[in-house]
């Protein structure tokens, strides 16, 4: 699990217990999360200074006094932290929402955003990732150098109108001043964001795009899927994307959940179909058993064309 979604979650405990007095079993039954997950966040907010309270097996967050004044010495978040919050606060996927333009100016009531170390993230993206935030926030286009195509496999100059990014923050929604379509670009194949002074032309063509319970997203979200899963499988996908639990049911005739959703891009469906093979059964997804035998096609392909290795005869 990544940093964004541990913290996601843990803030989700915490406001359960600052609005009532809640039993472990209480908050995973509300959250989704597992009841482990959920005492070691409970002793996280311990441990941060928060007063929790417990009254038999019901825990809560003692409101605070009026006499404090400064929301700073409640929340304990580290700088790390801090940036990890502005992060999911710039993954919302719409740059011109006001819940997120909302978010930011109250997170930067609470700390100053200017004064935040550079985060681990830029060891990855170096500047680039400010410079698109930059470019979001003033409505500018950029220019993508010797961006690196695994689709083409070309490597070129894009020019573009940076408008979102996806929800794990890899990628930024552009559209692409070429051939005015709307496209997503991995940010870590970006050698070099430059800015432009030049304003957005075609403001009127960024949309929102949906996002399935993969965290993949795309113009439509209309691949049908049906899968069957072992319990095993159901919990995993439950920890891993916990908005699927809005489509799995327990099917009572065959002992097993059912995972009945679409999805954007059948890629994301498909990875966890693959590290899960022997226990999810496709019941109604062609897209996802063709990707499914083409990746095991490529696979055997691969491993064929090194089966002539010689190998050194052991001593």
């Amino acid at each position: 699990m990544n940093s964004q979604e541990t913290l996601h979650r843990l803030l989700q405990v915490m406001m359960c217990l600052m609005q009532d007095a809640y039993s472990i079993e209480d908050l995973h039954h509300k959250t989704g999360i597992g009841s482990r997950s959920v005492y070691r966040y409970i002793q996280t907010l311990q441990d941060a200074g928060f007063s929790v309270n417990k009254k038999g097996k019901y825990y809560s967050i003692l409101k605070l006094p009026k006499e404090i004044n400064d929301i700073k010495d409640t929340l304990y978040f580290s700088k790390e932290e801090q940036y990890i919050l502005y992060i999911a606060i710039e993954g919302i996927q719409f740059s011109s929402s006001p819940l997120k333009e909302l978010l930011k100016k109250k997170l930067n009531i609470i700390y100053d955003y200017k004064m935040l170390p550079k985060p681990v993230i830029n060891e990855f993206y170096g500047d680039n990732f400010g410079l698109l935030v930059k470019a979001m926030e003033e409505k500018k286009q950029v220019k993508l150098l010797k961006y690196r195509s695994a689709n083409s496999n070309s490597v070129e100059d894009r020019l573009v109108e940076p408008y979102a990014f996806t929800p794990d923050s890899y990628d930024v929604w552009c559209l692409d001043l070429k051939d005015k379509k709307l496209k997503t670009f991995r940010i870590s194949r970006i050698e070099k964001v430059v800015a432009l002074n030049k304003n957005w032309e075609y403001e009127s063509l960024h949309r929102q795009m949906p996002v399935d319970i993969f965290r993949m997203s795309a113009e439509h979200q209309n691949i049908p899927v049906t899968l069957k899963l072992s319990s095993r499988a159901a919990d995993l996908l439950k920890e891993e994307y916990p908005l699927s639990k809005d489509f799995l049911r327990y099917s009572d005739t065959s002992k097993q959940w059912i995972l009945k959703t679409k999805v954007c891009d059948i890629k994301g469906v498909g990875r966890f179909v693959m590290s899960l093979i022997n226990e999810i059964e496709i019941i109604l997804s062609p897209e996802l058993e063709t990707y499914i035998h083409e990746q095991i096609r490529q696979y055997i392909h691969h491993d064929h064309k090194h089966q002539g290795i010689k190998h050194f005869p052991a001593l």
